[in-house]
């Protein structure tokens, strides 16, 4: 997913486009796969990550996340049961709010960022 970020970024800035990168920023990453991953179900969120059935990939689309739900523990690390990235912008931070925010700062790249489970999904992990 990095990888498709990076080159749909690449490909908007070859043409001179890297103010429309930020329609990158919380995008279904997994959608720029070609093929998608085997479990991918698209249109499917789930509430609770971890009702997921086993093996799915989905987006989230009210968290802007990917989101997979691992066949058993010790696929994903730590025993999780659940992972889920979000695309986020990368550039210069010139408001220091932690964030890079399209539109307002340059982007100079996309990247994914690891995202914790909500809070009231205590399903997300093996702790």
């Amino acid at each position: 997913m990095r990888t498709a970020l990076a080159l749909e970024f690449a490909q908007l800035a070859a043409r001179g486009e890297t103010d429309a990168a930020g329609r990158l920023v919380g995008a279904n990453a997994l959608e720029l796969l070609e093929p998608p991953p085997s479990g991918y179900a698209p249109g499917a969120g789930h509430d609770d990550w971890g009702e997921a059935p086993p093996g799915t990939w989905f987006f989230d689309p009210g968290r802007d996340a990917v989101v997979y739900r691992a066949t058993r523990p010790g696929v994903l690390p730590g025993d999780a049961l659940v992972a889920a990235w979000r695309a986020v912008a990368q550039g210069r931070d010139a408001d220091g709010d932690g964030r890079v925010e399209p539109g307002a700062e340059p982007v100079s790249g996309v990247d994914l960022e690891r995202l914790r489970p909500p809070a009231r999904q205590g399903n997300g992990s093996r702790e």
